[in-house]
């Protein structure tokens, strides 16, 4: 039968200089804080994706080459991509 080392017997508890040792050792009992994501850094991670720069990137292609109905319609596309990615986090929390 195996027995728990003397300091962890059951109605015991630890002693004050082992809980300090173990709290030195391997810090507070306590999980992890996530960090939050802002509206600002969704926006910014949203932007960085590719379709969203391939989307603006092919408006302002459109647009210099004299096309502006075209350019709107990929600015558009690119801003319908951007609002529900970025909308998405708030309603989720």
């Amino acid at each position: 039968m195996l027995q728990a080392p003397k300091s962890e017997t059951i109605g015991s508890g630890l002693s004050e200089q082992e809980v300090a040792s173990r709290l030195e050792a391997d810090g507070p009992n306590e999980l992890a804080r996530s960090s939050r994501r802002t509206s600002f850094r969704i926006v910014f991670e949203v932007l960085r994706e590719p379709m969203l720069a391939l989307l603006l990137g092919g408006g302002m292609l459109y647009l210099l080459l004299g096309s502006p109905d075209e350019a709107l319609i990929r600015c558009a596309q690119a801003s319908l991509r951007l609002l529900p990615n970025a909308a998405q986090p708030a309603f989720a929390s």
